[in-house]
């Protein structure tokens, strides 16, 4: 992976929902400017996906309370591993001629963390996965941050090892 990111190839997973399942969640959200760091990224072409476990209808309705749900170039809600999640979302890319070249998955589980790991080798795709814990908030801000400044380098200090 060279030290530059180029946006419009650049993927960005999350596992957004338990963040979002909090009481507070929207006023963390914006008093955190985890929202304009989306809204930033995207218009810098970067894609958005959500991947959860939860159910569908319970994923999108949340993201639409916060009204959120536009920023989202998809919603992947379903029990399979999440790597199946990752593997979708490459199929459907190549159908379009579309190729990336950075992934980062984002997800504060430890074993969603290992079942994407278990797809590098698979992929033609640089992939980054990152374990945020504990303050998540805080976390999410630290990577978009990273992500925004292009410093390709503090997010390969901070992926799942």
């Amino acid at each position: 992976m060279n030290d530059s990111i180029n946006f419009s190839k650049t993927l960005v997973i999350l596992d957004f929902d338990d963040t979002l399942m909090t009481n507070n969640a929207k006023r963390d959200l914006i008093e955190a400017d985890i929202i304009s760091k989306i809204q930033k990224l995207r218009k810098l072409e970067c894609s958005f996906y959500i991947s959860s476990r939860n159910p569908t209808y319970l994923v999108k309705a949340i993201l639409a309370e916060h009204k959120i749900d536009v920023l989202f170039t998809e919603i992947i809600a379903d029990y399979r591993p999440k790597k199946y999640h990752i593997l979708n979302i490459l199929m459907d890319l190549n159908k379009e001629g579309k190729k990336p070249e950075l992934i980062l998955f984002i997800d504060d589980h430890n074993e969603n963390c290992k079942s994407v790991k278990e797809i590098k080798k698979e992929i033609e795709v640089s992939l980054l996965v990152i374990q945020y814990k504990n303050d998540n908030i805080h976390n999410l801000k630290s990577i978009f941050t990273s992500l925004e400044k292009g410093d390709v380098e503090k997010l390969k200090d901070i992926s799942f090892k």
